[in-house]
């Protein structure tokens, strides 16, 4: 066991530990987590990113945004908080975009590839209503797709991407949305939109077909009730936690010796599986990760860090005070 644990040592001055970052904008994913204690604000203008708008207030529709850092919730835990009033019939989105650049032109990614035209949202309701969440994914020529892959064009609203959420819940969702197309269409499932339509056959609902996944600009985000033609929305507050765009990049960062050696982040690199971690002070986020990169656990705002059953072997801890390599033995 010593020289394994001697082995194990000097590779880890060797190791370079792969990693998926918890915010991050690339050519083919696009991802903010507002839960996490170590997260920036939203991005704004003329920086890769993601950041979110709200629409402008009318006479039946009025709303509020305001990004809420982990700092100020009791539970360390930050969000996006969209609170919407609007009469029956009313559909205004939340708008999430990539930024743009010096040129006002949009940044956009590529969600063309296998497995990359899906967004993953969590969410809180936090009002006292059911709401209906939709997410609209959106090209930089401003083409819309909300539909299902494989959706009936004469009948959109079998196919619509949305998920219902339960007042005072949360919940998450993955939208695919490869092959769909957007519809409109009033409440008796009557196509009201002309300008996309067949002028050969004006009975086909419009649809966008042609969405350039390769160049997404980011998504609307609809919240309504579940019976947004008769039941209005009455002070509902959603808080969007994370959004994910496309597939993470498998490798990301690589850990160098002065990272590795670092000491004041843990009282000692010898530990026993399922232990409880003492720290020399309390630290804001955690991650454990194995020799592939892979995360295996996470904390935050907290002295202590809680192992999970692991096998003996060279293990990482990341935090906000450093990174320390983790030995566990039997």
């Amino acid at each position: 066991m010593k020289y394994l644990l001697l082995i194990l040592l000097c590779c880890a001055l060797w190791m370079h530990a792969q990693f998926t970052p918890a915010y991050y904008m690339s050519e083919t994913y696009a991802m903010e987590d507002l839960s996490k204690a170590d997260g920036p604000p939203s991005y704004g203008n003329n920086q890769k990113g993601v950041y979110f708008w709200r629409p402008n207030d009318e006479w039946y529709f009025t709303s509020t945004m305001s990004r809420v850092p982990d700092a100020s919730t009791s539970s360390g835990i930050g969000y996006i908080s969209f609170v919407s009033d609007h009469e029956a019939k009313s559909y205004h989105p939340v708008g999430v975009s990539f930024g743009s650049d010096a040129q006002g032109n949009p940044f956009s990614i590529d969600m063309s590839a296998p497995g990359g035209d899906s967004v993953f949202i969590e969410v809180e309701n936090v009002s006292d209503q059911d709401l209906t969440i939709r997410v609209s994914l959106k090209d930089v020529n401003e083409n819309i797709i909300d539909t299902k892959p494989g959706t009936n064009p004469a009948k959109p609203w079998e196919g619509v991407l949305q998920m219902i959420v339960p007042k005072r819940s949360v919940a998450m969702h993955t939208f695919v949305y490869q092959g769909g197309f957007y519809g409109m269409y009033d409440a008796n499932k009557v196509n009201t939109c002309n300008v996309f339509s067949n002028p050969a056959n004006p009975s086909v609902p419009c649809g966008v077909k042609k969405t350039d996944f390769t160049h997404i600009a980011g998504a609307n985000i609809t919240i309504n009730s579940i019976d947004p033609e008769k039941i209005r929305v009455t002070n509902a507050e959603i808080r969007i936690r994370k959004m994910q765009f496309g597939n993470p990049p498998p490798v990301v960062t690589n850990l160098h010796e002065a990272e590795v050696n670092t000491s004041y982040l843990l009282h000692s690199q010898l530990v026993r599986p399922s232990e409880l971690l003492a720290c020399k002070q309390a630290f804001v986020w955690m991650r454990l990760l194995n020799t592939n990169g892979q995360q295996l656990a996470e904390a935050s705002h907290s002295s202590h860090f809680q192992l999970p059953a692991l096998l003996p072997g060279f293990y990482l801890i990341q935090s906000d005070l450093g990174t320390q390599r983790l030995i566990v033995v039997p």
